[in-house]
């Protein structure tokens, strides 16, 4: 966000920024930032994946589309993980809500509407 650059002049003492997209850290030092939860983050992972692990995958999702961890709305995950400790760890460690989609809603969805990564967990 090249227009963020100008609150790092010495000039300027803080900034409020309402945004979905990443901050650089020097214009976040000096801003009140406003994240409105939207995006939801879905994870599939293996059996006992650990939560800083899928927390790094989820980061270099939300990376990839330029968008901040901390505006995530909610967390979401299907009904044969829903029980993995490593998701419910992973979602109290980011205070957001864990969705679980049951199987019948899953085989509804357009896999052609989800934005896939490189990340694995």
């Amino acid at each position: 966000m090249a227009e963020l650059e100008v609150v790092k002049a010495p000039h300027y003492a803080a900034a409020i920024i309402a945004t979905l997209g990443l901050v650089e850290t020097q214009v976040a030092a000096k801003s009140l930032i406003h994240r409105p939860p939207t995006p939801v983050g879905s994870r599939c992972c293996r059996q006992g994946a650990r939560p800083k692990v899928l927390q790094q995958a989820l980061r270099i999702a939300f990376q990839e589309v330029d968008l901040s961890l901390y505006s995530q709305a909610a967390l979401t995950t299907a009904e044969l993980r829903a029980d993995e400790p490593g998701l419910r760890q992973l979602a109290d460690a980011l205070y957001t809500p864990l969705h679980v989609i049951p199987h019948h809603r899953l085989q509804q969805l357009n896999p052609e509407a989800f934005i896939a990564n490189g990340s694995s967990a």
